[in-house]
């Protein structure tokens, strides 16, 4: 279930991608401030994020263990979130689209209704193939455009860049 009833107010369950990089943490602290929304994390090791943990966990969210350079750690990941925001872009391509790919497969597997993938100025569902293909990033941005093309979205609503 993507939401809980605390008295009237429920409360929108996100997990953030990447919530120590420069991106991910400007999207934290505003995610943060919104009190109908509770937040959660995906990091490579809570036990070296003290304090993140737990600040996420004095916001009533969850510091999840994981990892998309090892894409066999995000079994069940997303389960119970209502949106999953992605603000993860390494710099060699197989963690960028296999850790996604496995993000968006667990998304599917785990009834996700949102999954916001890091946009960073290139939008490539408004690009044929062949103009994606004089692009910076293209053969990522195209294994993973085939990839999403290829899955049975009918519950998930895969976009870039960060909306709520």
């Amino acid at each position: 279930m993507s939401t809980t009833s605390s008295s009237s107010q429920q409360s929108l369950h996100i997990l953030l991608i990447a919530p120590k990089s420069k991106l991910g943490s400007l999207i934290l602290n505003h995610l943060l401030s919104y009190p109908h929304l509770s937040i959660s994390v995906l990091i490579n090791d809570p036990s070296k994020d003290k304090n993140l943990v737990n600040l996420i966990q004095n916001t009533g969210g969850r510091a999840i263990k994981g990892d998309l350079k090892n894409p066999q750690t995000l079994k069940n990941a997303t389960q119970g979130f209502h949106t999953v925001i992605s603000a993860y872009r390494p710099l060699e391509e197989n963690i960028h689209v296999e850790g996604h790919m496995a993000l968006i497969q667990d998304c599917l597997e785990n009834d996700v209704q949102r999954f916001v993938l890091p946009s960073f100025g290139l939008d490539i569902s408004r690009f044929s193939n062949e103009e994606l293909s004089h692009a910076i990033f293209v053969p990522q941005w195209l294994r993973l455009k085939a990839f999403i093309e290829s899955q049975p979205l009918n519950t998930l609503e895969v976009t870039q860049g960060i909306y709520i």
